[in-house]
């Protein structure tokens, strides 16, 4: 079975979202996961939710044993949810990504130009 496909079945077998996986030279294999996306209705406020270090660990431990049945060769494995300035690496981070409520906020006054 291909990499890919090991790693998807076994990390959304978990319930999570497989956002990146990342090969480096030295054998490291990162596997970057997160939440399922779950909507909310527009009157609820939108619950806050997180990768936490458990949901990593977990991950982890059920990676290494499929890697080594599958006989996948890597070093060290590293487990972690996406940074906030995560890219839209899938269609599915991108719906998700889209139907939340964003806020920015600047250092600088800003006003819209005015058409030339």
């Amino acid at each position: 079975m291909a990499l890919q496909q090991i790693v998807e079945q076994t990390v959304t077998g978990l319930g999570y979202d497989l956002v990146e996986i990342e090969r480096s030279a030295g054998g490291l294999l990162r596997i970057t996961i997160d939440l399922p996306w779950q909507p909310t209705a527009p009157q609820e406020p939108a619950a806050e939710h997180f990768v936490t270090v458990e949901d990593c660990e977990k991950v982890t431990r059920q990676l290494q044993f499929a890697l080594e049945v599958d006989a996948v060769d890597y070093t060290r494995l590293e487990v972690s949810s996406p940074a906030s300035t995560v890219s839209c690496v899938t269609r599915r981070t991108l719906s998700a990504l889209r139907a939340k409520k964003w806020t920015s906020r600047s250092r600088s006054p800003w006003a819209p130009q005015a058409a030339v």
